[in-house]
């Protein structure tokens, strides 16, 4: 089987959906590192740029997907294949929309590298914490 052949397995939404998880998967780091580190970023071979830009979001949206898993109503059910694929895409949505706050208040306060990294940080921690409160709430 081919690449090609399987991608014509997807139905057209999934596809979409595959697509766009893999460029917001990607943007994020891509975006720190031209905004922080213009040298390393131009030096950078495309693959190796692509998996530091992947090695710097994952974190987050491994987080954000076990907040999002944690909110279920009933954690017995079982899950299907379409449950875990919804939570990566709410996973990356969310941490997309937390890296580009941290980068938009970085520009325009001109902050360091460090204290945008630990004000995502901060962030996730925050969720974290709203979501075990909740938790507790029930």
């Amino acid at each position: 089987m081919s690449l090609i052949s399987d991608i014509e397995k997807f139905k057209e939404e999934t596809f979409w959906f595959i697509l766009f998880d893999l460029i917001f998967l990607i943007a994020p780091g891509i975006l720190i590192l031209f905004y922080f580190d213009r040298t390393l970023f131009l030096s950078l071979e495309a693959m190796k740029l692509i998996l530091l830009s992947i090695s710097s979001t994952v974190p987050f949206i491994f987080i954000n997907v076990l907040c999002f898993w944690s909110l279920i109503e009933e954690p017995d059910t079982k899950m299907k294949k379409d449950d875990v694929f919804i939570f990566f895409t709410l996973g990356i949505f969310l941490s997309n929309i937390i890296f580009s706050i941290v980068l938009l208040i970085s520009y325009l306060l001109n902050l360091s590298f460090r204290t945008a990294m630990c004000s995502m940080v901060g962030f996730e921690i925050f969720l974290i914490i709203l979501i075990f409160y909740k938790e507790t709430k029930k």
